[in-house]
């Protein structure tokens, strides 16, 4: 059955929610108290501060909107999804058993729990680092000191909005996936694309990596989903750092935050390769191949995939950040310009990232026996 227990072990959902919520939750609740301030009385630098500081919150919430938030909540709807998928044989025994298609979906609402724990987190998170986040902003002294205050409705959005979406997304596909027929769903029965018949032994592992492919195509938008999370988060950090000559802080602060949120989702994507594959996996162990042909066989393809999608999130990056730059323009004065060493920092970061997750499951391949696989199975 699928479990209490398993859905609140979903820390990638938690992490991704925490990282998503931390940083929205700070500059939603700066800008709403800086625009609490009387500024009829400033004086012109004070006035000219007030304006560069309310623009740039404005401009940071779009590009946390634009990145963080709408990536963390496309990969989070795809977790939910693949978990769902993963899971279709224990749904089918509880059709077997009576249940309702409905009742089915209703038991799926418990993803809602742990985007909850995560929206939680980064909200508290983001409480207890206000006020040195507050200090900073307001360094200088410019403008009348003031302290985070607590906004109801911004804690309702952050906290619950979450969770509420992801309780209807979580039921709906529920409900969609328990309308099959049970004996199919408990076989774990797919539509299948064929690939070519390889003319040759040496070619077969090939012509497998491309079925692979084929075959999950909703792998190959999460995999490339996670990795342009990953090179935007990191390359946008280096960018505002080295560009717009933020402090030290932000940058970690956004750094930390983007690597969390970056590491967990690439894990997250390959973590689902792995068990979205354990089928073939199963044919090769059985026929004998080498670890490494079935570790090429299932990530191989992918190599390319990310790739890809690390491209496409630098230039998604620079079309959001030079779009931002030039709407702020009149009020920092400054121009977008490519950050060719912050994207050298990124590329081996990623680098770093990739060749330690493809190694941790190419570990985990060769730890693997039959025996466990049929488990694994059903």
């Amino acid at each position: 059955m699928i479990t209490f227990k398993k859905t609140i072990g979903s820390i990638g959902v938690i992490i991704i929610c925490f990282s998503a919520m931390f940083l929205e939750t700070l500059f939603i609740s700066y800008k709403l108290d800086l625009n609490k301030l009387d500024f009829s009385h400033f004086t012109p630098p004070q006035a000219e501060f007030f304006r560069a500081q309310d623009a740039m919150c404005t401009m940071m919430n779009m590009i946390s909107l634009g990145i963080l938030e709408l990536f963390s909540f496309v990969l989070l709807f795809f977790s939910v999804a693949r978990y769902i998928e993963e899971n279709r044989s224990n749904m089918g025994l509880l059709k077997a058993l009576g249940y309702t298609a409905n009742q089915i979906g209703a038991g799926m609402m418990k993803f809602a729990l742990p985007t909850f724990v995560g929206s939680l987190s980064g909200y508290l998170g983001a409480l207890g680092f206000a006020n040195p986040f507050y200090d900073t902003m307001n360094a200088d002294g410019i403008i009348p000191e003031f302290s985070f205050s607590f906004n109801p409705w911004v804690f309702l959005g952050i906290v619950f909005g979450p969770a509420l979406l992801v309780l209807l997304f979580s039921y709906m596909v529920g409900l969609w996936k328990a309308k099959g027929n049970p004996m199919e769903m408990i076989n774990q029965t797919e539509k299948t694309k064929k690939g070519k018949k390889a003319q040759e032994t040496g070619k077969f592992i090939h012509e497998l990596q491309r079925t692979v492919l084929k075959n999950h195509l909703g792998l190959i938008i999460f995999v490339g989903f996670s990795v342009i999370c990953f090179s935007s988060c990191i390359q946008m950090s280096f960018t505002m750092y080295h560009e717009t000559d933020t402090s030290p802080m932000f940058f970690w602060m956004m750094l930390t935050i983007g690597m969390l949120l970056g590491v967990t989702i690439i894990f997250l994507a390959f973590r689902f390769v792995f068990k979205g594959n354990l089928r073939y996996l199963s044919i090769l162990k059985a026929y004998g191949y080498k670890n490494r042909e079935c570790y090429q066989a299932m990530y191989g393809g992918y190599h390319l995939v990310s790739t890809i999608a690390f491209a496409i999130g630098t230039g998604y990056q620079i079309l959001l950040l030079s779009t931002m730059f030039k709407k702020f323009a009149g009020t920092y004065g400054i121009a977008y310009k490519f950050d060719y060493l912050g994207f050298f920092y990124s590329v081996v970061l990623f680098l770093i990232v990739y060749f330690i997750t493809n190694l941790f499951y190419y570990q985990k391949i060769n730890l693997l026996k039959i025996e466990e696989l049929n488990t694994d199975l059903g």
